[in-house]
């Protein structure tokens, strides 16, 4: 819904889409504590089904919020890793996380987190979701290619070394499908599904609150992927080895 104002408005209009999105947040709150339950009183419990449906269509669009890119998101973020005491996240390069709040996170011992970031060897030659997504990225920029991934991906890892060795910090890597950035705390998911014609950075961002729908499925493909990827062992050449080498 948010991107409709966008569309409607501007982007420059932020804070006019802010105060209107607050008034569909606050009308969508006393329509669930109050008008729903009013209505199926009034009409009777065999138009319960009905009436939910109907305020759902009208006001439900799924995410709490929608931004425009991960700029944007990073304000909303930075407050909501404030309240949490646990991070999760599943990226590709992961080069956002040399950035706040991930970068305090990393350096908090008491902050529980886990990463996921994508296999650099013995992956799937098969599959090779990285020269996938490689190839995605080279239609953006010609100069991007499998090996640069790779190299970005093997960097920002090196990057989280001293986070592993200090602190409750937890990294696998996975051989999986780069479907997008999940950036998970206690009470609230971010969400960017990456797309073929955008660098993550630039692609839409949307937030969920905690039980619900959305959340619960980053929840689940988050911990799946985690079971089955390998552990990071830290400090060890063989994680970047070239193969055959």
């Amino acid at each position: 819904m948010r991107e409709i104002f966008v569309q409607l408005l501007g982007e420059d209009k932020k804070i006019v889409i802010d105060i209107i999105m607050s008034i569909i947040e606050f009308i969508k709150y006393w329509v669930e504590v109050l008008i729903i339950p009013f209505a199926i009183v009034i009409l009777g419990k065999k138009f319960k089904k009905q009436i939910k449906q109907l305020f759902i269509r009208i006001f439900d669009t799924g995410a709490i919020n929608i931004y425009l890119d991960a700029k944007e998101a990073n304000s909303d973020i930075c407050k909501d890793y404030k309240v949490s005491k646990t991070l999760r996240i599943f990226t590709s390069r992961g080069e956002f996380l040399k950035g706040n709040p991930f970068k305090d996170a990393l350096g908090k011992p008491e902050y529980n987190v886990k990463i996921l970031m994508p296999k650099t060897l013995n992956y799937s030659i098969e599959y090779n979701w990285i020269y996938r997504r490689a190839m995605e990225m080279n239609q953006l920029d010609e100069n991007f290619n499998e090996n640069v991934l790779k190299g970005n991906i093997e960097t920002n890892i090196d990057y989280l070394e001293n986070s592993l060795k200090k602190h409750d910090t937890k990294l696998r890597l996975y051989d999986n499908i780069h479907l997008g950035k999940l950036i998970m705390f206690d009470k609230t998911a971010y969400f960017t599904p990456y797309q073929s014609n955008k660098f993550g950075q630039d692609t839409t961002v949307y937030k969920y609150r905690s039980g619900t729908t959305m959340y619960n499925w980053m929840e689940r493909i988050f911990e799946q992927i985690w079971d089955v990827s390998d552990e990071y062992q830290i400090s060890t050449e063989e994680n970047f080895k070239k193969e055959g080498e």
